[in-house]
């Protein structure tokens, strides 16, 4: 009879929870809260302590403020009550259990991910404080809830409470390393109570591999940068949990070997761009600067040609190196003259679209030309040396008037100081004759001149050669000389024509001065 009364009790129990679960579809909702049985137990509640039937009585009585406490603590006496308890461990109360992964949860709803459908079923919360079962102790809101394996039981479509299995902890230190021609992608395995039984790996946000341990072997994309993440699979139940993913991980080898190859790419552009008379120097600083660049991440091609460059400068340097020792020798400008040919060879093995060519011929043509200066000197001084130890007979020829190079070119500069043009470029041919014979003939001819005079009246005998050229050509025409003045002013601004082998700012600006203060009338 005991028994038969205590069954019908607990019955009526279970009634009064079904009808108190009905009746939440009229009450006013709230923000959910979970707590459990010991959260529970510890509350400064005189509620909690009533008899069921007392609070369903001071529930319809209280005001709407009093209701919601009045609800609360009925619902989580039904659930933590030892007596319901043993109703469900023998079958008397049997709720279903869906088990899975909670993706959203409201005061009104709650959605529910099964894995085993691999479906979503919603469920009808109807309270504000859902009773927890959370042996762990972990942390659990509305918003971080879709961390854990859950287990809820319902009766009747319902919320009755829901169990926390483990946490879906998340793959961490993920890293990628290359091993030839694949990329060595690892993780470290989560450190939480549940152990995966497994991770999915993802390379660029699609499936790749399912695996036990926490290394795996992954291709790469040549020339791609690759992503990598990994989810932790769970087993729950009969089914199986995703975990979040772990952060993304780029291929950041190939990534910086793509910058490097962009990089090395832009970096030949600018040095063929400066293969020019005016930046042959600029040229040569970015080879030597990124040599290492250039030859490590440049396609065949232009690496074979960057080669063929880099050796190609360091012949024109050592000749400079040679041709600029003092004393100056014949011996030194011969070896000199071996390197700038050297050059020349490499500059013929490259293609035909990079032509260096201009820059051997200039210096061999150059060092020809102080090679024969020079051995004119040596002979002059043997001749004079000669002449000393034995004495020439009287000739009847007219001595040739003898040239004193260096009062000459004294004299050149001083007319030129003094606006005495014409007779400044007189004393200038005395001296240098052949080359400026050379500069007024053209063509290569008027680069080999020009580079064979010394560099301290190169922008004088220039600009002489073309006065000359305009008062010639145009006579006593006052306004063609000037139009053609303004040309040479032009022509010094932007470095064009025989300006560009002027190096000296200042020397250019001496002649800009003598072309703004030049008085045609002093030409006749």
């Amino acid at each position: 009879m005991k028994s038969k009364t205590k069954f019908l009790t607990g019955s009526y129990r279970f009634i009064l929870l079904v009808f108190f679960l009905v009746c939440l579809d009229y009450s006013p909702a709230f923000p959910v809260d979970f707590i459990t049985q010991k959260e529970f137990v510890a509350e400064k509640s005189a509620y909690k302590d009533y008899p069921l039937k007392i609070l369903f009585k001071k529930l319809a009585e209280s005001d709407a403020s009093t209701k919601r406490e009045i609800r609360n603590v009925i619902i989580l006496k039904q659930v933590f009550d030892r007596n319901m308890q043993e109703k469900v461990e023998a079958g008397v109360v049997k709720y279903k259990k869906p088990y899975g992964i909670i993706k959203e949860i409201s005061k009104d709803n709650l959605r529910l991910w099964i894995p085993e459908t691999d479906s979503y079923r919603d469920l009808y919360v109807g309270i504000d404080r859902i009773p927890l079962e959370n042996i762990n102790n972990f942390k659990i809101t509305s918003s971080n809830i879709g961390k854990y394996a859950s287990i809820v039981y319902t009766l009747d479509g319902r919320i009755y409470k829901i169990k926390i299995d483990f946490e879906l902890s998340v793959p961490a230190g993920l890293y990628v390393k290359r091993e030839g021609n694949e990329n060595i992608v690892g993780w470290d395995e989560p450190a939480a109570a549940q152990k995966p039984s497994g991770y999915k790996v993802f390379i660029n946000r699609e499936p790749f591999k399912t695996v036990e341990g926490t290394v795996v072997r992954a291709p790469r994309t040549k020339g791609q940068v690759d992503e990598y993440y990994v989810k932790a699979i769970y087993k729950h139940g009969v089914s199986f949990l995703d975990s979040e993913a772990s952060d993304v991980q780029l291929d950041e080898i190939t990534a910086k070997e793509i910058n490097q190859e962009l990089l090395a790419g832009e970096t030949y552009k600018r040095i063929m761009a400066s293969l020019n008379p005016a930046e042959s120097e600029k040229a040569s600083k970015l080879l030597y600067d990124n040599q290492q660049l250039l030859t490590e991440h440049l396609d065949q091609e232009r690496k074979e040609n960057t080669e063929v460059l880099i050796g190609f400068f360091r012949n024109i340097d050592e000749g400079d190196r040679l041709s600029l020792e003092k004393p100056e020798t014949i011996r030194n400008l011969e070896t000199a003259l071996s390197f700038y040919k050297r050059a020349e060879q490499k500059a013929k093995a490259l293609p035909a679209s990079i032509d260096v060519l201009f820059l051997t011929e200039l210096k061999i043509n150059e060092n020809l030309n102080r090679k024969a200066l020079l051995e004119t000197r040596q002979q002059e001084l043997l001749a004079a040396k000669t002449a000393k130890l034995e004495p020439k007979p009287p000739s009847k020829k007219p001595e040739v008037e003898k040239v004193d190079r260096s009062t000459q070119i004294k004299l050149a500069l001083k007319d030129f100081k003094a606006k005495n043009y014409i007779s400044s470029l007189n004393h200038f041919m005395k001296v240098f004759n052949k080359q400026i014979n050379n500069i007024k003939h053209g063509g290569k001819r008027q680069i080999y001149g020009i580079l064979a005079l010394p560099v301290k009246c190169r922008a004088e005998i220039v600009f002489l050669i073309e006065l000359d050229r305009l008062t010639k050509n145009n006579k006593n025409n006052k306004e063609a000389i000037e139009r053609g003045l303004e040309e040479i002013n032009e022509s010094i601004d932007n470095r064009e024509g025989l300006w560009i082998i002027i190096h000296n700012d200042s020397k250019r600006r001496m002649i800009q001065r003598h072309i703004a203060a030049f008085n045609v009338d002093s030409l006749k």
